[in-house]
């Protein structure tokens, strides 16, 4: 009998030291909410976790790099938003060249320019505005070898091919 009372009380024991202990870290988490939160009222931005002393360079180990600014926040959003890749490069039977892309953004993207080796080329065929998914081939003139291929849209989504 005495067993049981010894069993309950130590239960009772490890279950309110449990709620203590997740009460004490749910507080200091609202805690540093609102500290952040502050932060951005008052300052404009939130605090940049890495410049704290001794724990700084610790912390940005274990939490992903969030935007600190309305500039970066902006910036985050419209890359997803506005995102698009190349997907291979190829010639056509004139020479030339074709770049395949894809919009991998979540909105429609539209006036596809496109630069090889920081020179801006003519898009011979004719592109329709890209939806999310689509994929599409730029024909553009250019004969010649090429190092570097970019791909820029009117919502600045840019996509960049090199040769290794």
């Amino acid at each position: 009998m005495i067993n049981l009372i010894i069993g309950a009380v130590l239960l009772i024991l490890a279950v309110f030291l449990i709620v203590r202990i997740f009460k004490s870290i749910i507080e200091g988490v609202i805690l540093i909410a609102v500290v952040v939160l502050a932060c951005y009222f008052i300052f404009g931005g939130l605090p940049d976790l890495a410049k704290i002393p001794l724990i700084g360079p610790a912390i940005q180990k274990f939490i992903p790099k969030f935007p600190t600014s309305l500039e970066e926040i902006i910036v985050g959003i419209k890359g997803v938003a506005y995102s698009i890749d190349i997907l291979g490069i190829s010639r056509d039977a004139a020479d030339n060249l074709l770049i395949t892309v894809t919009n991998t953004g979540k909105a429609t993207l539209s006036d596809f320019k496109v630069y090889v080796d920081n020179k801006r080329v003519d898009i011979l065929n004719e592109v329709k505005d890209l939806s999310s998914g689509e994929t599409t081939v730029l024909q553009v003139d250019w004969k010649e070898v090429f190092s570097k291929i970019e791909v820029q849209t009117k919502q600045e989504a840019k996509a960049e091919y090199k040769l290794i």
